[in-house]
């Protein structure tokens, strides 16, 4: 059974939400909430992932308001998350990206989502409806940008509901240090450090909720793939795409034939002269129905080159297996274990709604 993707952001304070409508150029519908708008086009949040439409694929977006939520906590959900980094200039179009699981630390095993836009990468930890943490850090030239890291502790404090943990937050030295205050944990972690992979960070999560939000191997196994495991899905879902696109082309081609067939036969038959009625204006896109529009743009959207590079190890460390990467749109059910998203391209049943 097919499901509508839009869901109704719940924010953290009394303001009211918006839940889009946006109408695709195919004749196709999304429902989702548009987080950015810019030259290059339309940032868009769905269920437990987001995408980017080009601004030619977009005929227009209608919002509705609806109300929010009043009681504040001291982590954001993941859809007011993505609405506070989404419009933010970070360098670049913010992207989801594969999230590499990480095997060891506080933050070990636990799922998480991925976003980079230049050299700052966002990271949101466990479940989406309920997060366990977030991460936010930069890369390369950053490193050395003390106006960079000043942003990513300000951003950060934006997803806190409490005052006071804003305030522990903001007390962290950018050069590296923990503050705990109960039961969350605020922490800086330099580039130096043994799991930095690279990247100075500024993190804060709940040791209470980070335990629970832990994946066991079963899970593990169903939401992540191979870095050579996930170009092979993302190139499926493009070969599936053409495949889709050249079907419903060959299709619209052979309605059209049999239509102008008919035609000619009337006129004929009337021994009227036939007259070729002005060409239907026809978007051979294919993106039509909801299930095709997740896989095709969840693939399209994912970034298999830009990722958290693995930990380092040492030469003579010996590799015990490749590293793993968590797959786009996981969720996590109320009261049940973890869904993979989009598992095998872009066809039916590859993105999972609760």
């Amino acid at each position: 059974m097919r499901t509508r993707l839009g869901i109704l952001a719940l924010l953290l304070t009394a303001t009211s939400a918006s839940a889009d409508t946006i109408k695709l150029a195919n004749g196709g519908t999304l429902e989702g909430v548009v987080v950015k708008e810019s030259d290059e086009g339309y940032v868009v949040r769905l269920k437990y992932a987001t995408v980017t439409l080009e601004k030619h694929e977009v005929v227009s977006v209608v919002k509705k308001a609806v109300p929010g939520n009043a009681a504040p906590a001291r982590l954001a959900r993941w859809d007011r998350a993505v609405e506070v980094m989404a419009p933010k200039s970070w360098g670049g179009q913010p992207r989801q990206v594969p999230a590499l699981v990480v095997e060891e630390g506080p933050l070990a095993r636990v799922p998480y989502m991925s976003w980079r836009a230049g050299n700052y990468e966002f990271n949101l930890y466990g479940d989406p409806d309920a997060p366990a943490g977030f991460e936010l850090g930069v890369y390369d030239a950053l490193l050395k940008d003390e106006a960079a890291k000043k942003r990513c502790v300000e951003t950060l404090a934006e997803l806190l509901g409490d005052e006071k943990d804003r305030a522990v937050l903001k007390g962290l030295a950018l050069t590296g240090g923990k503050q705990e205050r109960e039961g969350f944990t605020f922490e800086v972690t330099p580039e130096t450090a043994p799991d930095a992979y690279g990247g100075w960070w500024v993190s804060v999560w709940e040791n209470a909720a980070t335990e629970k939000a832990r994946a066991n191997q079963e899970e593990i196994d169903a939401m992540t793939a191979t870095r050579e495991e996930m170009e092979a899905l993302a190139k499926q879902a493009k070969e599936e795409d053409a495949k889709r696109k050249a079907d419903l082309k060959k299709a619209e081609a052979e309605r059209r034939k049999a239509e102008q067939d008919a035609r000619k036969a009337e006129a004929a038959a009337k021994g009227e002269p036939y007259v070729e009625p002005p060409p239907e204006q026809y978007n051979d896109s294919g993106y039509t129905e909801d299930d095709w529009v997740v896989g095709t743009y969840l693939w399209r959207n994912y970034h298999p080159g830009t990722v958290r590079p693995p930990r380092p190890v040492k030469p003579t460390q010996p590799i015990v297996k490749p590293p793993r990467y968590y797959r786009p749109g996981y969720s996590r059910p109320a009261g049940g274990g973890y869904r993979g998203g989009a598992r095998g391209g872009g066809g039916r049943g590859g993105f999972r709604n609760r």
